[in-house]
């Protein structure tokens, strides 16, 4: 029984090859020490696609040259002991060889491994499927068990190429897409740097503008202490007053800067096709009033359907400019300024948006708005008269108290399209029924 006993071993990892599942034919080792049917292991070599090295099936060991096959000798003595004479399945001579008491046991059942089991993916015979470890599991002949392997082989074989091109299509997608991203990146790279270029020209301009104006000014106030000294050294007190007319009684910083902008006055004029039909122009085109009849003015596409507005006749793109407008006797009003893109039909509000600038006073509360972002205007009095001053070059817009020569609130963006003025005298509610009206400064100059 001893002699039956030892050369046994478990199928699956001896005597079973791992890609046919079934006792080796003519086994065969690579370099790597697992062995293979010789057909099984050439088939493998044959069907492998040519731009992948050779590689073990088990461990999937790679080679750069086709391995030499080894006839694996200790492998082919067992298979030809277990075909020639009876075999035992490992779990009923498991026992035999670890207990004492059973080794002088005569064994019974001297059957051929005919069945394979799935569960435990393993040959077996028919006894151990009955009343051994093997009991109830899914079963089936070897024949059918090696014509399966045959089946899931010829399958990989096949869908091999179709799962390469997926692969390779796989790879390719996802290599353009990556292309794309890196483009809009470097695309939005460059933008981003233009903008920034484009950015810090703007400030450049702001800046050597304001500098400019502040040394005008500075030179205005230098000579003028020059002649106010010239004054204060005069001894003769008759010329001295005579001298003194002249001068004004204050100090006339404000004034020079009011004169300034008045340098820069320019005609407005309204457009009557842009008007709400709710707003009546004088004769001039200076003066736009609220009235709560409809007006049966003609359909334009330059036409604001709703909101209050009318904007101006002609638009800047270059240079500076300055006009001032009266609001005295008004509870609500908005004053602004906007590229010709404005939307004109439905709700459109100026400074919701990045193509509109206004200043909108309700009472003594007033706002500046752009890009839908408000600002509170420090004040606590009504404004009865409002400078706008548009030096498009430098990309400023600013709004003043006219009265008093100061500096409401100023923005300083990149132009990039004509600026029209606009006007909303609101409607009448509250006793809001004074008009608003364009001064005309180059004839009061």
């Amino acid at each position: 029984m001893a002699g039956i006993v030892k050369p046994v071993n478990n199928p699956k990892d001896e005597l079973t090859c791992f890609m046919c599942l079934q006792i080796y034919s003519y086994p065969v080792s690579l370099s790597c020490t697992h062995s293979f049917c010789l057909k099984c292991i050439q088939d493998h070599f044959k069907y492998r696609d040519d731009t992948e090295k050779y590689s073990c099936p088990e461990c999937y060991a790679k080679f750069e040259e086709k391995p030499r096959l080894l006839k694996n000798t200790d492998l082919s003595e067992q298979v030809l002991h277990l075909v020639r004479g009876p075999s035992f399945c490992v779990a009923h001579l498991r026992p035999h060889n670890e207990k004492v008491y059973l080794q002088s046991h005569v064994l019974v059942h001297r059957e051929m491994l005919k069945l394979f089991c799935r569960d435990h993916r393993t040959c077996i015979c028919t006894l151990c499927s009955l009343v051994g470890e093997h009991k109830q599991h899914m079963v089936c002949t070897v024949e059918e068990a090696k014509m399966e392997a045959e089946v899931r082989g010829a399958l990989t074989t096949c869908l091999l190429p179709f799962m390469q091109n997926a692969y390779s299509a796989f790879h390719d997608q996802a290599v353009h897409h990556y292309k794309g991203i890196k483009a809009v990146l470097e695309e939005d790279e460059v933008l981003t740097l233009r903008f920034i270029d484009s950015e810090r020209q703007v400030a450049i301009n702001f800046i050597e503008n304001q500098t400019k104006e502040k040394v005008e000014e500075l030179d205005d106030i230098e000579r003028t202490i020059q002649q106010i000294h010239i004054i204060l050294n005069q001894t003769d007190a008759v010329r001295f007053l005579k001298v003194t007319k002249v001068f004004p009684t204050t100090f006339p910083v404000l004034s020079l800067k009011g004169e300034k902008l008045l340098m820069n006055a320019t005609t407005i004029t309204l457009d009557p096709s842009t008007a709400n039909e709710h707003l009546i122009l004088s004769e001039d085109r200076t003066i736009v009033r609220y009235t709560d009849e409809t007006l049966k003015a003609p359909y334009g596409p330059k036409r604001f359907d709703d909101t209050l507005y009318v904007m101006g006749s002609e638009g800047f793109n270059f240079g500076r400019h300055y006009w001032e407008v009266i609001t005295r006797s008004k509870t609500d009003w908005e004053i602004g300024l906007a590229y010709a893109s404005l939307p004109r039909k439905g709700k459109t509000w100026l400074g919701r948006n990045n193509i509109s600038w206004s200043l909108e006073c309700n009472g003594d509360r007033c706002m500046v708005w752009h890009n839908n972002i408000s600002i509170r205007v420090s004040i606590n009095y009504k404004l009865e008269r409002v400078g706008v001053y548009l030096d498009y070059t430098g990309g400023t817009i600013a709004f003043y108290d006219a009265e008093k020569i100061s500096l409401l609130h100023s923005f300083h963006n990149k132009f990039t399209e004509a600026i029209y003025p606009v006007l909303n005298p609101c409607n009448s509610k509250g006793g809001n029924f004074a008009p608003l009206t364009v001064l005309q400064l180059k004839g009061l100059l």
